[in-house]
């Protein structure tokens, strides 16, 4: 049986800390299925998404570890809960003011939806004398959402909404 788990890793930058990293993984069979690895200003910092033989999960991940020089922390992948879910497109707009984000945020986790992405813009219009909010949102929602309820919640915020459900 496989595990799965991550690897969040920061320290000094060193040319050969990738190869050690990828041959300690290797010497215990396991493979990197996602990684990001970014090196700033002398320092590296990285998160691995690792897939290794069960018994060999825990050595590896102490060999991880104890890299000198090297925070590791490790974060076990736990299966996704089956959830059915759909995906929502929802476009804000509004006169602006402070909060828009946090009561926004606030209605959708109630409705239990998850922010895949969130763009948001605040235009300075000289015509109106005032500046505008526009939002774009593409949310996982669960499949029984009343998404009438939702968009009459974000109207009562005095916010235009429009919604759009997003082919899988």
């Amino acid at each position: 049986m496989k595990k799965r788990f991550i690897l969040t890793l920061m320290g000094p930058e060193s040319p050969g800390l990738i190869r050690l990293l990828a041959e300690k993984t290797h010497a215990r069979q396991g493979v990197w299925l996602k990684s990001k690895i970014s090196h700033l200003e002398g320092q590296c910092a990285g998160i691995i998404k690792v897939e290794v033989d069960e018994g060999q999960a825990e050595p590896l991940q102490t060999e991880l570890t104890n890299i000198t020089d090297l925070y590791a922390v490790i974060s076990e992948v736990q299966p996704p809960l089956p959830v059915d879910i759909k995906r929502l497109q929802l476009t804000v707009e509004a006169d602006d003011r402070p909060g828009f984000i946090n009561d926004i945020s606030n209605i959708l986790e109630s409705c239990g939806a998850s922010i895949s992405n969130m763009e948001c813009h605040r235009f300075a219009v000289t015509e109106l004398g005032r500046s505008v909010f526009k939002a774009d949102f593409n949310l996982k929602v669960p499949t029984d959402i009343d998404q009438d309820s939702l968009v009459a919640e974000l109207e009562a915020l005095n916010v235009r909404v429009v919604a759009n459900i997003l082919a899988e």
